[in-house]
């Protein structure tokens, strides 16, 4: 008999059902609310990974590509838990950044700002979402035997990075700076609804570490250490990526360093986990 394997889905499912040991036990009905949905985010991730719903490659495939939706529900939720614990911090990392820099690296790069480069980076920010799903595609029609590999990893990269949420709130510098003094960020045709768009469905607090900027980086270490010949396109897309967080003024620019830096230390255990077991 097939036996069910540690994949994005089981994280998933763990991921949701400890949110739903926090929602249950908290004080606050805000947070009680929520347990039933997580709960059954749990069951739902963890039941359908039974072999017996994927006879065959078009269910798993499927199935798999679920994990993606489950990443963005995963997101929103941490929308409503990331002050649990603490307030927001920007405060602090504003000072820390500026004594770091000597100026606050948002102004730097609003003196560099016009339409040309506005309409590109968010264009780079606005293409990382439907890749995530893409790459996997691309993958399982080329037979890439470690395709679930790819989505783990992503999978590790979000539930890690959405955690420190919880250890270090931030409410982007939307959400606290004043931008009165900031040129417009006004693109040449699509920057303008991409921004008004993630101004709409972003959520309050989801800044630290960048999930841009990590799973962009696991994004690109996966595909570099598979040589797969899409990762040199892809580089300037993600790098364009990484730049937009902050000069798009969704991340500081601490949130978009940590983030890589998570993604590249997590990939490398990730890596040395795996090599050990093959």
């Amino acid at each position: 008999m097939t036996r069910m394997k540690f994949n994005s889905s089981i994280v998933l499912s763990i991921y949701f059902f400890l949110l739903a040991v926090l929602s249950y036990a908290s004080t606050n009905i805000q947070y009680n609310n929520y347990f039933l949905i997580t709960i059954s985010l749990a069951l739902f991730f963890f039941l359908k990974e039974i072999p017996i719903f994927q006879p065959n490659t078009f269910f798993k495939t499927l199935f798999r590509c679920c994990d993606f939706l489950g990443f963005l529900v995963q997101y929103q939720l941490m929308g409503v838990f990331t002050t649990y614990f603490r307030p927001f911090c920007d405060r602090e990392l504003v000072i820390i950044e500026e004594k770091i820099f000597g100026i606050q690296p948002l102004i730097v790069f609003d003196k560099i700002s016009n339409r040309f480069l506005t309409e590109f980076f968010m264009l780079c920010y606005f293409l990382y979402l439907p890749l995530l799903p893409l790459i996997f595609l691309y993958l399982v029609i080329k037979n890439v035997k470690n395709a679930d590999e790819y989505v783990l990893r992503l999978g590790l990269t979000y539930s890690i990075t959405f955690s420190l949420f919880f250890v270090f709130p931030i409410a982007c510098p939307k959400n606290f700076l004043n931008f009165e003094s900031f040129k417009p960020l006004n693109g040449l045709l699509l920057a303008d609804l991409i921004i008004s768009a993630w101004e709409k469905y972003d959520i309050k607090g989801g800044c630290f570490p960048s999930p841009h900027c990590a799973a962009g980086f696991t994004i690109l270490f996966f595909l570099y250490i598979n040589k797969l010949k899409i990762f040199y396109p892809l580089v300037i897309i993600m790098v364009g990526m990484f730049v937009s967080t902050v000069y798009g003024r969704f991340h500081y620019i601490t949130d978009s360093i940590s983030g890589i830096l998570l993604s590249y230390l997590l990939n490398i255990i990730i890596t040395k986990i795996l090599n050990r077991k093959s």
